[in-house]
């Protein structure tokens, strides 16, 4: 990754001032550690992540980043004028939000607070992702895993049909290994599953540090089951004028899920 931000030929060209190396690093021993899991082809041991990609000088550099980084599962991100690597991966806390830091929360009589929270439409929610990516095992060819979670999909049968299965399609051409392929396919569908709800507010300027990817818990009066629910960001912007607003947009996270999923193999050269 680091080398298709600086290479000037063949990637963006970026002086290495502006890669944070300490994050790169960091992502490297992530995706570098050895993980255990049983696949449709038994108990394996190997990397946690890692990418085999040819790069073809006919597409856009966008693409190759795109690849790389959801063969790990990381992001991308501007921060303080270097580019950041960070892995989507579980995380505690690193802000609170509540009456107290989310702007306009009960300060003031008739002034409607910033904070919104909506559940998320289940109807499309995908209940199956199918991975698609390429193999030495079929000479290259086009193969794909399949991620089921069989009792939310019986669950939704007698309402929407297809036998209830609500599909995500995804391609990541970086990825060769059908253990790896597998793993990434069942936490996608995890996070599909048990992100039941999406919360948006606007905090101060002790929001400014906050980045993409970051885990957040909240706590608010009209959600009085909560304390200290946990929210990734997904989007986040910042208005800096007469007064610094952060709008934060996050969803939740359900730990542990609550649901089994089946994973299968789809053999499909193509």
């Amino acid at each position: 990754m680091v080398y298709l931000l600086t290479d000037t030929l063949r990637g963006k060209g970026f002086a290495e001032s502006r890669i944070d190396f300490t994050a790169a690093t960091a992502l490297a021993i992530f995706c570098d550690a050895a993980v255990s899991y049983v696949s449709a082809l038994g108990l394996e041991i190997g990397k946690r992540y890692q990418a085999n990609y040819v790069l073809d000088s006919r597409k856009p550099i966008q693409q190759h980043l795109q690849a790389i980084l959801d063969t790990c599962y990381s992001y991308l991100i501007l921060t303080e004028g270097q580019c950041t690597l960070k892995a989507r991966t579980s995380a505690t806390s690193v802000f609170s939000f509540d009456p107290t830091t989310i702007a306009l929360d009960g300060l003031m009589p008739n002034v409607t607070s910033t904070f919104v929270s909506e559940e998320v439409d289940r109807t499309q929610r995908p209940n199956g992702v199918k991975l698609l990516f390429n193999t030495a095992d079929t000479y290259n060819a086009q193969t794909s895993v399949v991620a089921d979670a069989a009792a939310d999909q019986r669950g939704r049968e007698p309402r929407i049909g297809n036998d209830g299965v609500v599909e995500e399609n995804l391609t990541f051409p970086a990825i060769t290994d059908q253990g790896q392929a597998e793993r990434l396919a069942g936490i996608i569908l995890r996070e599909h599953l048990g992100s039941m709800r999406t919360c948006q507010l606007k905090t101060n300027v002790k929001g400014l540090a906050l980045e993409p990817g970051d885990v957040v818990d909240v706590t608010h009066p009209s959600q009085p089951t909560w304390s200290a629910k946990l929210f990734r960001i997904e989007e986040l912007s910042n208005r800096i004028g007469e007064s610094i607003w952060s709008t934060v947009r996050g969803i939740c996270l359900r730990c542990p899920y609550l649901f089994h999923w089946l994973i299968r193999p789809l053999w499909s050269a193509k």
